[in-house]
């Protein structure tokens, strides 16, 4: 997983409840319905496994010079949350997974 990279996840959840919002209040702004922290592809990763006691060890780290190689170019630090939106709380992927996590029963 990319070690020196950022990517905004985010809940599903989160999203459909903003959009629903939004479809009530609607507005010609642009704003990004995307999670509350940005997070390296390797941080998600651990995190997923941690949450869900899944072996780590199997987690290795590589750079995101290392991951482009011979792909089209991909945003190194996709961190694009939205000012604008102050009427949905998006949660970071900790917080997501812990949600989910309590919806399995684990």
């Amino acid at each position: 997983m990319i070690s020196d990279s950022l990517m905004t996840p985010t809940f599903i959840d989160d999203i459909a409840y903003g959009l629903k919002y939004l479809i009530k209040n609607f507005t010609t702004d642009t704003i990004h319905l995307v999670g509350g922290q940005a997070i390296s592809p390797y941080q998600a990763a651990v995190l997923i496994a941690e949450k869900f006691k899944l072996d780590k060890s199997l987690i290795t780290k590589t750079t995101y010079g290392e991951y482009i190689k011979q792909k089209p170019g991909l945003p190194q630090f996709a961190d694009i949350r939205s000012k604008k939106n102050n009427f949905q709380k998006m949660r970071s992927l900790k917080e997501g997974l812990e949600t989910i996590r309590i919806q399995l029963g684990q």
